[in-house]
């Protein structure tokens, strides 16, 4: 009991007379009928024990059984409110820590990126995984589709490198933006053409939308200046 915190909240009666609220930081307050802060002072819990002393001086204990806070030869029971209050705190903050492991996961992505740990970029794939290059119009699927269209950028700006500018996670969802850049060393084959290597450095802005499930990527969404990234290419 002391180490979940489950005690914070309202303990009742059955008949509501004794509303009997136990606050974050060792304070209580207890309400009795029509009369509100009844009583007030201080607790600590100790396991399943609890010891009281009131602001006026006196002191008492109780104990917690099964859910029900046995108090002064009282009977209490915790209010449904209170424990959809907590319900509902324990949901928020496993969703909130769902959401912080998404968001590591793809800024280890891009720091994979920027020292070519291949091993690290294909370990976020997923026989689901779905990775759709938009300019391109082209999807890979399986448990290679993170880590192929990376290789064949390697193959093409072999020092290529993100700066992530932004990074938001909503949910399941995380969306990357930023510039990349890199040198054109290999072939580069595009719906608009065949560039040969051209010893370019190029910079381009890029948009990358994600969608993760156990810690692996099982939708992303690609998206980058192809226009921009094609004139750098090609006129110089």
């Amino acid at each position: 009991m002391e180490e979940t915190k489950e005690y914070i909240g309202t303990w009742v009666t059955a008949d509501g007379y004794i509303r009997h609220e136990l606050l974050p930081g060792n304070r209580y307050d207890e309400a009795r009928g029509k009369r509100k802060s009844a009583y007030q002072g201080n607790y600590r819990v100790t396991g399943n024990h609890i010891d009281y002393r009131d602001d006026t001086g006196f002191t008492a204990d109780g104990e917690f059984r099964d859910n029900v806070l046995y108090h002064a030869g009282m009977v209490l029971h915790k209010s449904i409110l209170t424990i959809l209050l907590f319900a509902v705190s324990l949901q928020l903050s496993a969703q909130t820590s769902s959401e912080t492991r998404n968001a590591q996961t793809i800024r280890k992505l891009y720091e994979a990126v920027n020292t070519k740990d291949l091993n690290y970029i294909k370990s976020l794939g997923d026989e689901k995984s779905e990775w759709l290059d938009v300019p391109f119009n082209i999807t890979s699927k399986g448990e290679n589709a993170i880590i192929d269209p990376w290789k064949s950028w390697f193959d093409i700006f072999p020092d290529a490198r993100c700066e992530v500018k932004s990074l938001v996670n909503i949910g399941d969802y995380v969306i990357a933006q930023g510039v990349g850049t890199g040198t054109q060393k290999g072939v580069f084959s595009s719906p608009a053409g065949v560039i040969q290597p051209t010893g370019v450095l190029m910079t381009v802005n890029f948009c990358d939308i994600y969608r993760l499930k156990d810690g692996k990527i099982i939708r992303a969404d690609s998206y980058f200046d192809f226009y921009g990234l094609w004139k750098q290419l090609t006129l110089k």
